[in-house]
């Protein structure tokens, strides 16, 4: 009975695919539905149980030729068997689970596709903007219509995790797992969905953690997770929300469980951080550097919290060692060019600033403290270092941008307006928000 029950599933599956191709095909008159050159990599990932009953149902899309589907790691956690099926109706057994991530919610699966070269997601170039439109792409098989537009509502970067974008709208459960798209039709990320008692909160894990997955042995589909992990996945899963009070306990019963863990200790550092407990912080920093010496992240945020203590020297010190590692870093010179000014090290801080501007176009905002210490520059020499820095014309936007920002800080507005009138040719979002600065 159960194999006939999932020969009737898996035909309702297949009778759905059919009319979603159709369907997703643009009318001449109509607008090019940006989805279609992604659609093919997205197939849908069905799990089942021992009895061959089904568990979940979900998205996923290909990452290889060679057979390789990303997808969300909820769908996997007492899987016994699963397949996937294609937006052509073909079905496809997984083979194994040959990467896993429990606190991204991301799970890499193999393939039975045999030499087949499958369609695959292309990753985007940058990172997505503040209320830019993406696409969020489902299996035809799951839910139709398969796509839905959504925006950016923001960029939640947490250190260890990546840059979290969070999406606006309701996204369905159907869409778990599967790809979030850019205009251009590349991947910006996986869709994670996150429930709480009052809302369900929709996601896109970048590009960029799919390759970060730690490789899985054989066994069972997923790992078994101990109960110290298990403490740090629901940490983490409260960091995604905002939630640091609800992390923390979590996070402090991961590390007592293994204390010489440095990626728990350094999640506990920014999880005490956002709650402004700055020594706490500084203490659980020291810790991971303790078990990871030379640690670019653990050095700059534990610099982030002297500063935050005061402890211009010690925050200093951090920062030194964080350019020393990454000379490329612009945020750890803008950083370490604030200490200096706090110690009053003037000549330092305004080389220090310097670099930063000419290494890339610094990340100003009149509320940063920091702002105000940019004056040490003086006006030409911030003009100077601009044009030193040799951008490409896709910068340019951002050049004239955080000009007009630093001309604000100098009560300069006829010049910070001369900056707008220039980047509204440009970028007219950032116009926007310096149009917002300046005119409050």
């Amino acid at each position: 009975m159960d194999f006939l029950k999932h020969c009737l599933f898996i035909a309702g599956i297949l009778a759905l695919c059919a009319p979603a191709q159709a369907a997703s095909s643009p009318s001449p008159d109509g607008p090019i539905d940006i989805s279609q050159e992604s659609a093919p990599c997205v197939v849908a990932v069905l799990t089942y149980d021992v009895q061959g009953r089904i568990l979940s149902e979900g998205s996923g899309f290909f990452i290889t030729p060679g057979g390789d589907v990303i997808t969300s790691y909820r769908l996997f956690k007492t899987a016994a068997s699963a397949e996937v099926v294609t937006p052509a109706g073909e079905v496809f057994p997984v083979t194994a689970v040959s990467a896993e991530s429990p606190e991204n919610d991301l799970i890499r699966l193999s393939v039975g596709t045999g030499e087949r070269s499958m369609p695959c997601g292309r990753p985007a170039a940058a990172a997505p903007e503040p209320g830019e439109e993406v696409f969020v792409l489902g299996s035809p098989a799951i839910r139709q219509p398969s796509t839905i537009r959504s925006r950016v509502s923001g960029l939640r970067q947490i250190p260890f995790l990546g840059d979290i974008v969070k999406l606006t709208g309701p996204i369905p459960a159907g869409f778990l797992g599967g790809p979030v798209i850019n205009k251009r039709g590349e991947v910006i990320g996986v869709t994670i969905i996150r429930e709480t008692m009052r809302q369900r909160s929709a996601y896109a894990v970048p590009w960029a953690s799919i390759h970060e997955l730690a490789p899985k042995g054989p066994g069972a589909w997923t790992s078994p997770l101990s109960p110290g992990r298990r403490s740090f996945v629901k940490g983490v899963r409260n960091l995604w929300l905002g939630r640091y009070d609800r992390a923390l306990p979590h996070l402090e019963a991961a590390v007592d469980s293994d204390p010489q863990n440095a990626d728990r200790n350094f999640l506990l550092g920014y999880c005490y951080s956002s709650l402004s407990r700055f020594h706490d912080a500084v203490a659980a920093y020291r810790q991971a550097l303790r078990f990871s010496p030379g640690s670019k992240d653990a050095l700059y945020f534990l610099g982030l919290a002297y500063s935050k203590i005061l402890c211009f020297q010690d925050a200093a010190e951090a920062f030194e060692e964080v350019v020393m590692l990454d000379p490329d870093d612009f945020r750890a010179f803008y950083k370490l060019g604030y200490a200096y000014s706090r110690l009053n090290w003037q000549e330092e801080a305004r080389e220090t600033f310097k670099r930063a501007i000419v290494q890339r176009c610094v990340i100003v905002s009149p509320d940063d403290p920091a702002c105000s210490d940019n004056a040490l520059l003086g006006l030409n020499d911030i003009i100077d270092a601009f044009r030193q820095s040799n951008w490409s014309e896709a910068q340019a936007a951002d050049v004239h941008y955080q000009r007009g920002l630093i001309y604000i800080t100098m009560a300069r507005t006829d010049l910070a307006l001369k900056e707008l009138r220039t980047l509204r040719t440009l970028d007219v979002v950032k116009a926007g928000r310096l149009h917002d600065v300046i005119r409050p």
